[in-house]
């Protein structure tokens, strides 16, 4: 349990700085075509780390694209890419065609999570299930929002087109009090672990709920709260001397131990922070000034990196 004035943890193992790989701020060089990506789910898919993301474009609509580690690189390295087009390097190739233009999903797809499994005949299957947005507002009641996350069947992992699957009555794990917005599970040797992140002060909102991520363990992948950490664990606070990059919080996390000897008992985390506020005309005449691009003009500005923690966590 986090108590206030305590570390959390990713202080408490000795960590002095976060790697960020795809920042808004700065532009995605070399690739042109993406002003910006977040929601990372990061998975081992065909012998190399793969990263599966949702990214605002320029021609002003949310798309899922991949980006991936060389082959055979491990967990721990830092040169993460965007897939590219091999005849224009500076474009990143979208994982989906844009979506019909009366269709659910048409003005944006994002927060996708990848699976592999097999269907009920013993073929093996792979999709990407993804959240959609209706309209092209981002933010308020105009925001139109899908009402049921839905999912893209896919091969390689091209998605081939919607599936539905038979779902059971949803269960309550964590109520508005709680306020958890984002969460991923998955199994740890004979355990299952969960991290929760609550939805990121894009707009440095005041008495806003704390910001950061959290961690919980059960025995089973359980759907009943009792089954989890009473008290879940504060993996990183985003309120107390936070990183630039993650000021106003942090969204979308992913995480995965270490795939070598040296760090198998590391859990990375990966997750899109918001920045700071900035005053963008300010901002933009300092970069002019030291010959630098000026950051994209936008009403915030995010980041997608992780945090490394050495454990066990308990």
């Amino acid at each position: 349990m986090h108590v206030e004035g305590t570390p959390d943890r990713w202080r408490a193992t000795g960590a002095t700085g976060a790697t960020v790989f795809f920042d808004m701020l700065d532009g995605l060089a070399p690739v042109r075509n993406v002003l910006g990506v977040g929601d990372p789910d990061v998975h081992h898919v065909d012998g190399r780390w793969t990263m599966f993301l949702g990214g605002f474009t320029t021609r002003f609509r949310v798309a899922l694209f991949v980006a991936v580690l060389p082959p055979g690189a491990p967990l721990s390295s830092q040169d993460w890419a965007l897939l590219t087009d091999p005849r224009h390097p500076r474009r990143a190739v979208p994982l989906t065609p844009d979506p019909p233009r009366r269709a659910w999903d048409r003005k944006g797809m994002h927060a996708p999570s990848y699976v592999r499994g097999r269907r009920r005949d013993g073929t093996e299957e792979e999709r990407i299930y993804y959240a959609g947005r209706s309209s092209a507002s981002t933010t308020g009641p105009s925001s139109h929002r899908a009402a049921a996350t839905q999912s893209a069947a896919c091969d390689g992992p091209s998605p081939a087109g919607d599936g539905t699957g038979d779902w059971s009555v949803p269960r309550t794990l964590f109520t508005t009090q709680d306020g958890y917005f984002d969460n991923a599970v998955q199994q740890v040797d004979d355990h299952y672990e969960m991290v929760v992140a609550r939805g990121t002060n894009l707009h440095g909102t005041d008495d806003f709920p704390p910001q950061g991520l959290w961690w919980l363990r059960s025995e089973r992948p359980s759907g009943q709260r009792a089954d989890w950490t009473p008290d879940p664990v504060r993996l990183l606070d985003a309120d107390h001397q936070p990183l630039e990059w993650f000021a106003n919080g942090g969204c979308g996390p992913s995480f995965h131990y270490g795939d070598t000897h040296a760090d198998r008992d590391t859990l990375y985390v990966f997750f899109t922070g918001a920045h700071a506020k900035i005053n963008w005309l300010t901002t933009a005449l300092g970069r002019l000034a030291h010959l630098r691009r000026p950051p994209v003009p936008a009403p915030y500005h995010l980041a997608t990196g992780r945090i490394a923690i050495r454990g066990p966590i308990t």
